[in-house]
């Protein structure tokens, strides 16, 4: 079977045509497919790295207020029993809160009813905001008149 000069001439046009149409459809396309996906999965990573950055921010600048909330509680609370001459009597401990907050566990010794009425007062209207979350009052072993009294107190 031979072809014809015609033929030949077809041919050679067809496989002109088809080599390069198969070749876009079976290596251009589908490398131009691996490259857009892997560009997406690149600036899909890019912007998880600039989420992870920012929330790396915000922790920081949470854990600084959240020390400096602490520091400032205590020091609240020790200017409170100070004012009040409660401050040797006294013993504070400071609770950490899994939800960020502060608690402080205020234990006085042989304190009059109002002297707590007092402190308090105080504690309840000071700014910022200072709940009292528990009080537990005991009798004094030495005298019937003073007692023992353990404060739980938080800021947010």
């Amino acid at each position: 079977m031979e072809f014809s000069q015609r033929e030949k001439y077809l041919l050679l046009l067809a496989l002109l045509i088809f080599i390069p149409l198969l070749m876009v459809r079976f290596i251009f396309i589908p490398f131009s497919e691996y490259q857009k996906d892997l560009a997406n999965r690149i600036d899909n990573l890019n912007h998880k790295t600039n989420q992870i950055s920012l929330l790396g921010q915000e922790y920081n600048i949470l854990k600084k207020e959240t020390e400096v909330n602490t520091t400032s509680l205590t020091k609240k609370i020790d200017s409170i029993l100070r004012q009040y001459r409660l401050k040797a009597r006294s013993n504070i401990v400071l609770d950490e809160q899994p939800k960020g907050g502060q608690r402080l566990i205020v234990k006085l010794d042989e304190i009059y009813l109002t002297e707590l009425a007092k402190l308090v007062y105080r504690i309840e209207n000071s700014k910022p905001i200072i709940m009292i979350e528990n009080i537990d009052i005991n009798p004094s072993y030495k005298n019937k008149k003073l007692f023992r009294v353990a404060l739980a107190l938080a800021s947010n």
